[in-house]
């Protein structure tokens, strides 16, 4: 998110007429120093009057006041550190017997993602067809599936393909749909719900690759898919009053918070 201000201008200049190329940068421009300039008074004022820690203090009203984002944030948190788990591992399993494969080979299975960067466009249009509760259940139970493969199956190179690329799309599919989920709540809101989703899907994941570093000599990859399945139980579990109404069919939508 920090670098879309950076990005900006460079995206402007793409898709502006060359004769008001110069006009269009010179707002964007001003806009985005205004912001930094103002965003400094408006701290500076907070921090004055009721200390420097209140503008963090107004994040957390957020997680207070919205159930529908702490479980947006816990369920992407368990996800992504199954995702993280399962990749951190996966470099020790396939470089150990039987294949003993080097970084080439080994970092050709981040091909496998090519998967769910080609299929975000439809899963986005599903978001919008049936709701973001709908899909984010389906991306748990997707991961799910994907954990189980490679548990069953951790000699196979295409069940490792298979079940990498499920986990993947899983993952991704509810990245998606949760940040649908929470962008619904409060508009004015979005920059800092999101901030806090993914403040929350990398604190999830760096905590899960280091559990794994801790316990991969003496259990190695049975282990990972153990560990990883229970990550995704517990997602699962958090997703657990959506389920009927999955199984059913019927449109979500956005529910109170």
């Amino acid at each position: 998110m920090a670098l879309i201000p950076s990005l900006l201008p460079t995206l402007l200049a793409a898709f502006t007429p060359e004769a008001q190329r110069g006009r269009m940068l010179g707002i964007v421009i001003s806009g985005q120093f205004s912001g930094i300039l103002l965003s400094r008074t408006f701290s500076g004022l907070l921090a004055q009057q009721w200390g420097w820690c209140t503008v963090y203090a107004l994040q957390l009203q957020l997680w207070q006041r919205f159930g529908r984002l702490r479980r947006s944030c816990l369920c992407q948190a368990l996800l992504f550190g199954c995702f993280m788990a399962l990749w951190s591992s996966m470099a020790l399993h396939l470089g150990g017997p039987p294949w003993r494969f080097g970084p080439a080979w080994i970092g050709s299975f981040g091909l496998v993602g090519l998967v769910s960067i080609a299929a975000a466009p439809a899963i986005g249009r599903l978001v919008d067809q049936i709701g973001p509760d709908c899909i984010v259940l389906a991306g748990v139970l997707t991961a799910a599936a994907g954990v189980v493969v490679l548990g069953l199956w951790p000699r196979s190179l295409l069940a490792l393909a298979l079940g990498l690329m499920a986990v993947d799309l899983g993952v991704q599919g509810s990245f998606v749909a949760n940040q649908a989920r929470i962008y619904a709540l409060k508009p004015a809101a979005r920059s800092r719900m999101s901030g806090q989703l993914f403040l929350t899907a990398y604190l999830g994941a760096a905590a899960c690759s280091a559990v794994i570093s801790g316990f991969w000599a003496t259990w190695a990859w049975p282990g990972t898919c153990v560990f990883a399945l229970m990550l995704v139980l517990l997602a699962l579990l958090m997703e657990r009053d959506t389920l009927p109404l999955f199984v059913g069919g019927w449109r979500i939508g956005d529910s109170n918070p």
